[in-house]
């Protein structure tokens, strides 16, 4: 049973050139940077709206019929100009005009439902 056993070879160095370890140092930088731009990426700050953005869902979202007139105007008016796109302009100070009759007094007429639905037309094509 001896006989059949094969001589135990004697342990092999392995010698690693200086490649070797450069190319071990590059893939481990490379995997650094890797992450560090992953990380960076998830991190980076959310975008914020803008006062248009702002103004325009206020907007869409501006219960005509749940404000008083006078909110009406001035909300409109303050949100309408944040919101203004330069081609609709003349619609606006035409719509603008019309509203000032409702601000700056004590006692206002009723806005009529003519004025109500310009507004609900502005809003809901031109925003």
């Amino acid at each position: 049973m001896l006989e059949n056993l094969k001589p135990i070879k004697q342990n092999i160095d392995i010698s690693l050139g200086i490649e070797t370890y450069f190319y071990l140092v590059l893939i481990f930088a490379f995997f650094i940077f890797t992450f560090t731009l992953v990380i960076k990426f998830l991190k980076r700050p959310k975008k914020k709206a803008t006062k248009y953005e702002l103004a325009k869902k206020y907007l869409k979202n501006l219960p005509l019929d749940n404000l008083e007139d006078k909110q009406l105007a001035y909300q409109f008016t303050k949100y309408g100009r944040l919101a203004l796109n330069p081609y609709f302009e003349d619609e606006f100070v035409a719509i603008e005009r019309q509203l000032e009759a409702f601000k700056y007094k004590k006692t206002i007429p009723k806005i009529d439902n003519d004025l109500k639905e310009q507004i609900k037309e502005y809003i809901k094509v031109r925003v």
